[in-house]
């Protein structure tokens, strides 16, 4: 893109004399917000869900959008977040409302939480499992102490 033309998503403005953008109530992409972990979960929940509420596989997704599976990837496990560019593509892609990306709906609690086990709990489980003496197999004769 030329500096000065416009489109209907951004606007390249020309460096100035010193070689920098003027960046005064205008968007430059390296003002963009980073996104905390908490809204790195949802986000990677709802481009999940949405995913497969529409039958694609990561790859089928990929191609659509024009990105590599690993960046899907990443999205949908929360190592990284998609750009504000790349949200125009994933709303086409997943044929979904952009407002899904604004108001983002909580994850939800997973029944398995219930049954996942402390960390103290289980240092007490892998002291307990080093206490159990080993089974002798048939046949075979005990070590002596």
């Amino acid at each position: 893109m030329r500096y000065g033309v416009s489109s209907t998503n951004l606007r390249v403005l020309p460096p100035t004399a010193s070689g920098h953008r003027p960046t005064e109530g205008r968007w430059v992409p390296n003002m963009l917000p980073t996104v905390d972990g908490d809204r790195k979960q949802r986000l990677a929940y709802a481009i999940r869900t949405a995913r497969e509420r529409r039958n694609l596989t990561p790859p089928q997704l990929a191609e659509r959008m024009g990105r590599s599976r690993g960046t899907i990837n990443d999205w949908e496990s929360g190592k990284s977040a998609p750009s504000l560019l790349d949200l125009g593509a994933l709303c086409n892609a997943l044929m979904v409302d952009p407002r899904l990306f604004a108001d983002l709906p909580p994850v939800p609690v997973s029944p398995v939480d219930e049954y996942l086990v402390e960390e103290a709990a289980q240092e007490g489980i892998a002291e307990g499992k080093r206490r159990v003496p080993r089974r002798v197999r048939a046949g075979a004769q005990e070590p002596s102490p």
